[in-house]
Parts: structure tokens; C-alpha cells; sequence
């Protein structure tokens, strides 16, 4: 590849080239989509007799937590909100008042 001497000592290898193409994400088609599925599938499950009683309480429990989880996000956004907004009118009071 490279001559052993005076030389290869200056001459650096090229650097690796990749070939990245970046995809566009879309954060809300996809939420929307996993939504759309989840909720076929309730509804899938709850016409279907044939499915057993397991399979349907264990699809409307997961339902159920993945809605209790973005209820308890929901609600510490809004907390992380309050406590900003009162750091803002301390911060503000102590340097202004």
C-alpha cells in the first residue's frame, strides 16, 4: 500500500468517506400512526370474539398505561412550567423590586 521509508512517513492515509443521506422525521406522523395502529387494534380485539379473554385484558392494560404515562408527562410539563415561571418572577423581584 505505502512504501516503507522517508516517505510513507509524510504521507497521511485519506480519510474514510461515508455515505449518509439524512431522512426527514416527522415526530407527529409518527405518533399519529402509532396511535392509529393502537387503536385498531382495540378496536380489533373488541369485535373479535374469537380472540381470547387474556389477549383482550392484556391489550386494553397496555392501553390503559401508555395513557396513564402520557397523562403523568402531561402533568409534569405543566409543573416544570409553574416552577420556571416562579423562578422568573423571583429572579425578577430581586433584581428589580
Amino acid at each position: 500500500m505505502y512504501k516503507i521509508g522517508f516517505t510513507s512517513f509524510f504521507r497521511m492515509p485519506k480519510p474514510r468517506q461515508f455515505n449518509y443521506r439524512p431522512m426527514y422525521y416527522d415526530a407527529d406522523k409518527e405518533e399519529l400512526q402509532a396511535r392509529i395502529e393502537r387503536i385498531e387494534a382495540e378496536v380489533a380485539a373488541e369485535k373479535d370474539p374469537s380472540l381470547p379473554q387474556e389477549q383482550r385484558l392484556r391489550s386494553r392494560i397496555h392501553s390503559e398505561m401508555a395513557r396513564e404515562k402520557d397523562r403523568q408527562l402531561q402533568s409534569i410539563n405543566y409543573r416544570v412550567l409553574a416552577i420556571a415561571g416562579l423562578l422568573a418572577l423571583a429572579i425578577y423581584a430581586f433584581l428589580y423590586l
